[in-house]
């Protein structure tokens, strides 16, 4: 009996000891809710710092947002910080400087690309044409979302628009003279295109970087053709040079005849009025005394025709009336009275003296 019961209480002793709980297990049951705190509050910082990873956004100077929330786009065109909620609204930037297309070769390698870069001309030849487009995104909503592909849409419409144009250009015209009018009918015709897609981009300017013949001793015989051009330019220009400067020395000439003309013709017409004015005045005066005038114009004449020779007057007897022997100065003469007539010999001084001796 009494075995027995020891027996049960060191049953229940060594029960009673193996479910004793133990210094370790206490302090483990203690800290299991301080590791599940410290794990929920990583958790929930790291979630915090990734959601404002998420939300905050920053907008360059050249560049302009558009946010989508449940499929509602709007803009944001402010430069800076920008917030979003996290996986509803979508944030997406669009670059707003001014880019570059090329057509026909590569910009990284320079390498030609014939697909875009042969053109056929009016006349049926064949080219290559390398351009360079700048173009700009206008609208960043048309351009994300009224296209799947803006870009490529504006390669094959530049394209077209190309080769549309070079196509109504004859070959020498492409090469050389017609290139500025090709730029703009280029620029023209695709911004149409542009307009009327209305997908977000414009363009500024299409250049064309160079044109080239595709083969070799096409293009060597090109260029002795244009080598010959120049020449003949260059003799054409010295021609015009020669005629510039000898139309302008006969236009000098002329001038100056013309001046000389006018001169002498100025001065024709005032002797004329002079004489005529003298003639009116003389007759005049012939109105009022008819003789005295004719002797007077006679003697003047004399004067003139014979100058410096001595003048005597005889009547119709013969006799002496009077000798000049100083020119006619202008001084009066009497007409001889009596009814006599009086005439006039002229003969030189050296005459007279020889006869009289």
């Amino acid at each position: 009996m009494f075995e027995f019961h020891s027996n049960h209480a060191s049953y229940e002793d060594e029960g009673d000891y193996g479910n004793r709980p133990s210094a370790q297990n206490t302090h483990n049951k203690k800290s299991v809710p301080l590791v599940l705190f410290f794990i929920s509050l990583g958790i929930i910082i790291a979630g915090t710092v990734l959601m404002l990873l998420l939300s905050i956004h920053f907008i360059s100077e050249t560049e302009e947002a558009v946010i989508t929330c449940f499929g509602n786009p709007r803009t944001v065109s402010q430069s800076g910080p920008c917030f979003t909620i996290p996986f509803i609204e979508d944030f997406t930037t669009v670059d707003k400087t001014i880019r570059g297309m090329v057509i026909g070769y590569t910009l990284e390698e320079d390498d030609t690309i014939p697909a875009e870069a042969t053109m056929i001309t009016q006349d049926f030849n064949f080219l290559d044409v390398f351009f360079y487009l700048e173009w700009q995104v206008s609208d960043p909503l048309k351009y994300l979302y009224a296209s799947q592909s803006p870009e490529i849409i504006l390669s094959d419409l530049f394209q077209s628009s190309i080769r549309d144009t070079v196509g109504t250009y004859l070959t020498d015209e492409v090469l050389t003279t017609s290139r500025d009018e090709i730029q703009d009918a280029v620029t023209q015709s695709l911004a149409s295109k542009l307009e009327a897609l209305d997908v977000g981009i414009t363009i500024h300017r299409a250049t064309i970087q160079d044109v080239v013949l595709p083969n070799d001793d096409i293009q060597k015989a090109f260029d002795s053709v244009e080598s010959a051009k120049t020449q003949i330019n260059s003799k054409l220009s010295e021609a015009n040079v020669y005629y510039t400067e000898k139309t302008a020395a006969a236009q000098a000439t002329a001038d100056e005849l013309l001046q000389s003309a006018t001169a002498d013709k100025i001065q024709r017409i005032n002797e004329a009025e002079a004489q005529v004015a003298r003639f009116q005045s003389m007759y005049e005066q012939y109105l009022l005394a008819p003789e005295v005038t004719k002797l007077r114009m006679y003697y003047e004449a004399m004067e003139e025709i014979l100058p410096n020779v001595k003048v005597i007057i005889t009547n119709s007897k013969g006799e002496i009336v009077n000798v000049f022997t100083e020119p006619y100065s202008g001084s009066s003469v009497n007409t001889p009275s009596g009814g006599t007539t009086a005439t006039s010999t002229a003969t030189n001084t050296s005459s007279s003296d020889s006869n009289n001796s």
